[in-house]
């Protein structure tokens, strides 16, 4: 069951479980604006935040896991993910709680260049 609540003129996205599963780590409103993951679990599947990829809001935490086997991905040639970054929709997003190598976080800044975000918040890393 999902709630949406208001929060400072757009809506924030609250999950509520009605049984006892374990929730997926991320979560797609509706209309396809907010994503919300969290990576809490001890063995994330980090794959579960490619549906945010279609959201124009979208907050990650890590669950306090280190980013460092994401460090491939920086040595890549930006020309290869050009095309990807300039069609996603996100305007908004916000990235936390994750230990992030600086060449990581150089590489993420250089890539959200091409894209048509409009806010970054990085909070605990």
């Amino acid at each position: 069951l999902r709630v949406l609540q208001g929060c400072r003129g757009y809506a924030d996205l609250s999950i509520m479980h009605a049984s006892e599963a374990t929730p997926e780590p991320c979560e797609l409103d509706d209309e396809d604006f907010h994503c919300v993951c969290n990576f809490s679990d001890p063995e994330p599947d980090w794959s579960n935040g490619y549906q945010c990829m279609a959201a124009v809001e979208v907050k990650i935490r890590g669950g306090g896991h280190s980013l460092e086997k994401f460090l491939e991905i920086a040595d890549t040639d930006p020309q290869r993910y050009t095309d990807v970054v300039k069609a996603l929709r996100v305007r908004r997003l916000t990235l936390g709680a994750a230990q992030v190598p600086a060449r990581l976080v150089f590489a993420l800044l250089h890539a959200l260049g091409y894209s048509r975000l409009k806010e970054l918040t990085l909070e605990d890393l």
